[in-house]
């Protein structure tokens, strides 16, 4: 048993670099890697002890728990065509996945935690490195082709959206790693190391046509030097924030499209249209504000405006850029998407989860605290006005992000009391 136990540790080990670059390579297969990591864990969590599976006794588990029982209940109560139990059966299969890797870390030894940071951090590095490669060709054979086609305008490579939105998520937890691992070693070694991260992923974020995840990468930058001078103040400020765009999402979208194109013309189409879609989304939230659309509503082809002849209802972008009043599959921002499908129950859900995970982080001591407010910040931008709330691709890159911080939160002095 204990030999077995010791294959399925040097299995995580070995596997966690070169699955991390696999990853970034097309970031759907980070669901792949978050699946056996979390088999792997479970595996090794059955063999030390039936205490390991407790799991309702701590708090994040209840929660855990209420959630599926919330969504199983509303998607029996109001169906839809694309969610359902199986549904979210396998997002919640997704987040055990990342939950058991958490649960078994406190059971390892020092010398395998040493080794897992290492190789962890070390696969991220490596990932980063080829992230920025991968961009940079990509960018070069688009503007060769183009160069042969004839085709004169600037073009950027939109292969890279993804893994730049889930590197904004990343760099945080792998800065703090970096810091944690190697300062104490050398000076020299960290700062070199620390550059050239921040070197290949700045630079493979820039290069892609991912405005989203150059505003969140900002953000989270503002929120870090903030945090670093007033680190209590920040963590209320960004709580608050996030639990008011919680509340006030479908009055402050409502009708956003119509008074931003009566006064101004200043935005990119893509941010034009996103006004379109928040708008239209607001205007359906009110149609069901208590319990909302059903899960997965927005995937649905329903939710298109029609007009009085049935046809699909066309609004006029400036300039001269026409789009279809519709949702598009996701309404482009994760608050709008729970109010839309789970009503004001669903969001009342929302803002206690935002309350105790805020609850947790003031309970992070220097430095971990203000590297994981900026997370916070960086995933709250990413949500807000970039993706939808069931994109697994998404999901697991945040939740690779706590796995992160779960490995580095027992170094010393990255956890304790309050931040007086």
């Amino acid at each position: 048993m204990a030999s077995l136990k010791r294959m399925i540790v040097w299995l995580q080990l070995l596997s966690t670099p070169g699955t991390l670059v696999l990853a970034i390579a097309n970031p759907i297969l980070l669901t792949f890697v978050t699946v056996l990591n979390g088999a792997l864990s479970l595996s090794y969590l059955g063999m030390t002890g039936k205490h390991s599976f407790k799991l309702l006794s701590r708090p994040a588990s209840g929660l855990l728990a209420f959630a599926l029982v919330f969504l199983l209940l509303h998607s029996f109560l109001i169906k839809t065509e694309d969610g359902g139990p199986f549904f979210v059966g396998r997002m919640f299969v997704l987040l055990l996945c990342a939950y058991f890797p958490i649960l078994e870390w406190g059971k390892l030894d020092e010398e395998t935690k040493h080794r897992m940071r290492l190789l962890f951090f070390g696969g991220m590095f490596l990932a980063g490195v080829y992230f920025f490669f991968k961009i940079l060709f990509n960018h070069w054979d688009q503007k060769l082709f183009m160069s042969f086609t004839g085709i004169v305008k600037e073009m950027k490579a939109h292969y890279g959206n993804r893994p730049a939105v889930i590197f904004v998520l990343w760099i945080w937890p792998v800065l703090l790693g970096f810091r944690l691992l190697l300062l104490p070693k050398s000076r020299w070694i960290y700062g070199s190391v620390t550059l050239l991260f921040l070197m290949f992923v700045i630079g493979g974020i820039l290069q892609t046509a991912s405005e989203t995840a150059k505003l969140a990468l900002l953000a989270g930058s503002l929120v870090f030097v903030i945090a670093r001078l007033s680190l209590v103040w920040v963590r209320r400020l960004l709580g608050v924030g996030i639990v008011a765009v919680l509340i006030l999402a479908p009055i402050l979208f409502h009708g956003v499209y119509k008074k931003y194109n009566e006064e101004y013309d200043f935005l990119p189409f893509s941010a034009e249209h996103r006004l379109v879609i928040w708008s239209y989304t607001s205007e359906l939230i009110w149609q069901k504000p208590i319990l909302g659309h059903g899960l997965r509503i927005a995937h649905s082809d329903d939710l298109v405006d029609l007009n009085e002849q049935g046809e699909e209802t066309v609004l006029e972008l400036k300039p001269r850029k026409m789009v279809v009043r519709a949702i598009n599959q996701h309404p482009h921002n994760m608050v709008l998407q729970i109010w839309l499908e789970f009503g004001a129950i669903g969001i009342s859900f929302a803002i206690a989860l935002t309350l105790m995970f805020f609850r947790f982080l003031g309970r992070l001591n220097h430095p971990l605290q203000s590297y994981a407010l900026a997370t916070v910040a960086s995933f709250a931008t990413v949500g807000f006005v970039g993706y939808g709330l069931w994109q697994s691709w998404l999901l697991v890159g945040a939740l690779w992000a706590v796995i992160a911080f779960a490995m580095l939160s027992d170094l010393k002095n990255s956890v304790g009391k309050k931040p007086g």
